[in-house]
């Protein structure tokens, strides 16, 4: 959960992050903490506004799918191929 930009309003999501390899699921458990770091950082940049449309979603996903294969030190065809979010509320 974390408070959006500019609003007063919070964001309470779950994702799942589709790896190209087993390896990228350990790979990230192992550097958890700088996940957590780098996804507070994204989602506490947005707006509500950018996010109530399915482009802004989808942009959110590619944002932090970028985010976390530069922390893997990997792109998309080795690393994290996709951001899924399981549950997404702004109050």
């Amino acid at each position: 959960m974390v408070n959006l930009a500019r609003s007063g309003r919070i964001l309470q999501t779950d994702m799942v992050f589709e790896g190209a390899h087993a390896e990228t699921a350990e790979s990230l458990k192992v550097i958890r903490p700088k996940v957590q770091h780098a996804l507070i950082l994204i989602l506490s940049a947005e707006t509500p506004e950018s996010l109530q449309t399915l482009e802004g979603k989808e942009a959110l996903a590619q944002r932090i799918r970028k985010a976390l294969n530069a922390l893997l030190k990997e792109d998309e065809k080795s690393g994290v191929k996709e951001v899924l979010f399981t549950n997404f509320i702004m109050q």
